[in-house]
């Protein structure tokens, strides 16, 4: 989910466009490199001047440089959009499903390489629940209905930690660490914060 076009294309073109997407407004060179991070100044020249005359990126001289963006009234552009921000549209789904089980979570999180933007197309995605109550059926029918959707929005692997209210505390290391890097999707993040002992 990290680099969303590698499903598309391996090469810088899905890294730039990504990077115009997010930034949502007109960029340097300098800038695209530097959200791009993984490509030298001279590769993403290039590939933004094979975007220029594709059409696909507009480019507007300004004093002695140019700046760039996407071309937002080209007919890809809503798909290259789409694209680019899957991530956004994974948080969304799995906020929306967990919201509407028959018990939601007191608390959810996505943790791990998910969270800290660092995730490959064979990392796991890892997600925190803290159960309202003791496991049954139910939940148990909800949780790996969820593992198996995910693989399919995603084709990745979600592992499930689970917790019940009692057993989050202060002692527990996992949680400790976790909390830095975790994007909280459902429930009270202060109260979660609070319950570990992180002010």
């Amino acid at each position: 989910m990290q680099s969303p076009f590698e499903v598309v294309t391996p090469t810088a073109d899905g890294e730039v466009l990504t990077a115009l997407v997010r930034r949502g407004d007109w960029m340097s060179i300098s800038q695209v490199v530097e959200l791009v991070g993984s490509r030298s100044d001279e590769g993403v020249r290039r590939v933004i001047r094979r975007l220029v005359n594709q059409g696909i990126v507009d480019e507007l001289p300004v004093g002695g440089r140019s700046v760039f963006r996407l071309n937002p009234h080209h007919i890809l552009a809503p798909a290259i959009t789409s694209i680019a921000r899957a991530r956004e549209t994974l948080l969304t789904l799995l906020t929306g499903r967990l919201a509407n089980w028959n018990s939601p979570p007191l608390y959810a999180a996505l943790f791990g390489s998910g969270a800290r933007g660092t995730m490959t197309s064979t990392s796991d995605l890892d997600l925190l629940l803290v159960q309202p109550h003791a496991t049954d059926e139910v939940w148990d029918v909800d949780v790996a209905e969820l593992v198996v959707d995910v693989r399919s929005w995603t084709g990745n692997d979600l592992r499930v930690v689970q917790y019940t209210e009692h057993e989050v505390g202060p002692t527990d290391a996992l949680l400790a660490e976790l909390i830095n890097d975790a994007i909280p999707l459902l429930g009270d993040h202060s109260w979660f914060r609070q319950q570990i002992g992180q002010k």
